[in-house]
């Protein structure tokens, strides 16, 4: 009994030596891949779909800011020279009827549409994403502090959507500049899935703190009850 307890305290005593991690450093990422048609076909038809592309959202726990990252790519025969596209988080994932059915955009502070950087937006307004003329790609990096992975405003389990027009940034003066921008259809759209909520981080937090805690209370319980000396 005595090897096995001297054993044990030897491992806890080694798993209590390791640093603690430091707080806040759990990593919350979301992915949405997005598709030119979500939907299957009706029977019958061709499933005519396209993979612009995936963009990746990362946010720090206790932090606001999400960066958003990835690669994207227009098909060859998309309409028209305009290669700035409007680009925002819509309200809902569902794809029952195309894009379209993914809703308006984000919005839970019914406030009216704006830039990203712009104190009154959408919180789904992200403005536009650039592709170059010449190969249609974009390359996407850039942070906000108004979306969140987390909390009740999450746009996990939301859907993100490309335009087919520019948007306007609510500037326009058309009809619409104040509610989707003016930025017309809707290209090409995907879920926001989130993929990592877990931090190694905080598991060895825990492991860490957990083995001194323990080492303490088996020392102390052993010693009273078997007189072990050390």
């Amino acid at each position: 009994m005595e090897l096995l307890f001297r054993c044990l305290v030897g491992w806890l005593w080694l798993m209590s030596t390791l640093p603690t991690p430091a707080a806040g450093a759990d990593v919350y990422v979301a992915t949405a891949t997005l598709l030119t048609n979500p939907t299957p076909p009706a029977p019958g038809q061709s499933f005519n779909t396209f993979v612009v592309g995936t963009i990746t959202f990362t946010q720090k726990a206790g932090e606001s800011k999400v960066l958003i990252e990835g690669k994207l790519q227009l098909e060859t025969s998309f309409p028209g020279p305009n290669m700035t596209l409007g680009f925002h988080i819509h309200q809902t994932s569902n794809f029952s009827g195309g894009c379209v059915s993914a809703g308006s955009h984000y919005n839970p502070e019914n406030k009216t549409h704006g830039g990203p950087f712009d104190a009154t937006r959408h919180v789904g307004d992200l403005g536009n994403v650039n592709f170059t003329v010449a190969d249609k790609s974009a390359a996407v990096s850039f942070s906000d502090s108004v979306i969140s992975l987390v909390g009740r405003q999450t746009i996990v389990g939301r859907s993100l959507v490309i335009h087919t027009g520019t948007d306007d940034l609510g500037r326009g003066g058309q009809d619409d500049s104040l509610t989707t921008g003016h930025a017309g259809g809707r290209y090409a759209c995907g879920p926001i899935i989130l993929v990592s909520d877990f931090s190694p981080s905080s598991a060895m937090s825990l492991l860490v703190s957990g083995s001194r805690l323990i080492m303490v209370a088996l020392v102390a319980i052993f010693s009273v009850r078997y007189g072990l000396q050390y």
